[in-house]
């Protein structure tokens, strides 16, 4: 699986880079949605949706397994130890890895998002595709792409989880507030200040991929595509 995942996203950086860009983008001559596609485009946020999900659990499995837990593993549907049901679920003992290691284990989750979106990008600009295949791209690339700002700013929401995380020990919230628990080593105002900056880094990563998420919104809305160049 790590083999897989490295060399797709060596082969992401190499599209992404202009190795094989030879399409072009334009305007849509007609921008607006029939209601056909207004369906299949709003039916294809489930699997779109399930990709990112499962990509993103993936993520943390595989950071979990390369640190040394060689028990951590990705369900489709597992049980918590709360008792609850989840689907789309990774399992990894935080016991067995060090302070660092758990530290990495959150990132890990949108590190592959944005892996994710790269490959999506990738794939738009340089393998011609239908305009219906074209906006699912496009859409899993939107999804992928906000994966860390949602992180972020759930990790505000629940930031107080870590009293419970300071009580247990035991990873809990979002990914941002595992992450910065471990990285703060429990002190409160370092974790405050991780949090905080997890947000700033998110802001500033959708501000420089601004054009990229324009254009890809573009795509979704039927209102551009990339095409061949002799095309026209």
């Amino acid at each position: 699986m790590g083999k897989l995942y490295l060399c797709s996203f060596v082969l992401a950086l190499l599209l992404q880079e202009g190795v094989a860009q030879n399409l072009v983008f334009k305007a849509d001559n007609n921008p607006k949605l029939t209601p056909g596609q207004s369906l299949t485009t709003t039916l294809s946020f489930i699997p779109s949706a399930l990709l990112v999900i499962t990509n993103h659990e993936v993520g943390h499995t595989f950071i979990a397994r390369i640190s040394g837990d060689r028990s951590a593993s990705f369900k489709l549907r597992g049980s918590l130890p709360s008792g609850g049901t989840c689907f789309g679920c990774s399992f990894y003992d935080h016991t067995v890895l060090s302070r660092f290691e758990n530290t990495l284990v959150p990132a890990g989750g949108f590190l592959f998002s944005q892996g994710l979106a790269l490959g999506a990008n990738a794939l738009l600009k340089n393998v011609y595709m239908p305009k219906g295949v074209q906006r699912f791209t496009a859409l899993t690339y939107l999804l992928a792409k906000f994966d860390m700002s949602f992180q972020s700013l759930q990790g505000v929401v629940r930031i107080n989880d870590f009293d419970t995380m300071k009580r247990t020990g035991i990873p809990s919230g979002t990914d941002v507030n595992a992450l910065a628990f471990f990285a703060s080593n429990g002190a409160r105002n370092s974790y405050n200040t991780i949090v905080a900056s997890m947000v700033i880094l998110s802001i500033v990563d959708i501000y420089l991929s601004r054009k990229s998420i324009a254009r890809n919104w573009k795509i979704l809305m039927n209102k551009g595509y990339y095409h061949k160049p002799d095309n026209r």
